[in-house]
């Protein structure tokens, strides 16, 4: 079946596999259509009004991007099931986002605390979510548990080591998480922070 292509502002063309559409076409991830990613920054600055979809796609695009050049440049060093998981690490990073993104995510302002990575684990292990079901039909029980493991950022699951490469991709001072909101609130809030070029990051690794 032929990937979907999604235009995106920053990236431009994201191609995206079937299986993982399906993801994306959850009501859980569609969900993230509501959460700007900035929060009440558009107050200030109008046009900032992009969401935590756009940018987890980025993310997602980004890891994608990097763990082909990976495989391209080092042949071997990492297989396409760990890259597929890497790539839905990027994806789902962001699934358990509250509200207003990170401004409720304060003992202060919100009595039943929990970290939005705390409520997104939960949307993804559950069996009555949507998107629960699908990632559970799109992976097996063994690979599930390990992209939780490379989201967590441990070293190791089942046995199996997971190189740390592949966690930093996804959080790291340089994952693709904050390539892509480096990029994306630039072009959204005409702040001047300097130049950041990805392609030239990536061809540098």
């Amino acid at each position: 079946m032929r990937e979907r292509v999604i235009r995106d502002e920053i990236h431009k063309d994201i191609l995206v596999p079937f299986h993982h559409a399906r993801i994306i076409d959850t009501k859980e991830f569609q969900r993230l259509r509501s959460i700007q990613q900035l929060s009440t920054c558009e107050y200030v600055f109008p046009a900032a009004n992009h969401n935590r979809f756009s940018h987890s796609l980025g993310a997602y695009h980004l890891a994608k991007k990097l763990t082909e050049l990976i495989q391209e440049v080092q042949p071997g060093m990492i297989d396409d099931d760990d890259a597929e998981l890497v790539q839905l690490a990027a994806l789902l990073h962001d699934i358990g986002h509250p509200p207003y993104s990170h401004l409720l995510e304060t003992p202060r302002v919100f009595a039943t605390f929990y970290s939005h990575e705390h409520w997104g684990r939960l949307l993804l292990e559950s069996t009555e979510t949507e998107i629960g079901s699908v990632v559970r039909e799109i992976l097996s029980e063994n690979r599930l548990g390990r992209l939780f493991a490379i989201m967590d950022g441990k070293d190791e699951f089942a046995g199996e080591a997971i190189p740390h490469f592949m966690k930093e991709i996804v959080a790291s001072q340089l994952d693709v998480d904050r390539m892509d909101y480096l990029v994306r609130d630039q072009a959204n809030t005409g702040a001047q922070i300097g130049g950041f070029d990805i392609d030239r990051v990536f061809r540098a690794l």
